[in-house]
């Protein structure tokens, strides 16, 4: 039911004027829930109002670090996208990068490691306790990505017999 009620929202969204993102960007983060994450990135994707931007990125900071594996179905390949391009964004800031890669450690996969990888050298103009908490929760998301993937790797390879099947008559 929820799930039908994000969509309806996704549509609603859709088909404002862009004026009328101001008064949804307000309205989501206050009653913000897991299950609002994809629509909170879409705002973020195509707002052009920097108040809805500025409460869906609060609520982005609030939300994504509480989603777990098993939620990762609620999130789109898009949705990913656009966290990846979130920590792509240079001028992000570390609150939002450190949220995204928590959620990553959960959900991440493989399209997820280069930019997280390059995360684990980011730093700000000096090096500051922002820099070095970015890089301690990229490097700690890496790992579980690597982990994801190699488990994807594995649980993908074809298995085949070491030898020959035994003939009936051995049976």
């Amino acid at each position: 039911m929820v799930w039908l009620l994000m969509k309806i929202i996704e549509w609603i969204l859709l088909a404002l004027p862009r004026n009328g993102w101001n008064s949804l960007g307000q309205v989501i983060p206050e009653n913000a829930d897991i299950q609002f994450l994809p629509t909170v990135l879409l705002i973020l994707e195509k707002s052009n109002d920097s108040r809805a931007k500025d409460m869906c990125t609060e609520c982005l900071i609030k939300l994504l670090p509480q989603i777990r594996a098993d939620q990762s179905s609620l999130l789109t390949l898009d949705n990913r996208r656009s966290l990846v391009k979130l920590l792509n964004d240079p001028w992000q800031r570390s609150e939002v990068i450190i949220a995204i890669l928590k959620a990553l450690e959960q959900i991440g996969d493989e399209s997820a490691v280069t930019t997280v990888e390059s995360l684990t050298r980011y730093k700000f103009h000096s090096y500051t306790k922002d820099s070095h908490d970015v890089q301690a929760a990229a490097k700690h998301c890496l790992y579980y990505l690597q982990l994801r993937v190699e488990e994807q790797k594995i649980s993908s390879t074809l298995l085949r017999p070491s030898s020959e099947p035994a003939s009936p008559e051995t049976l």
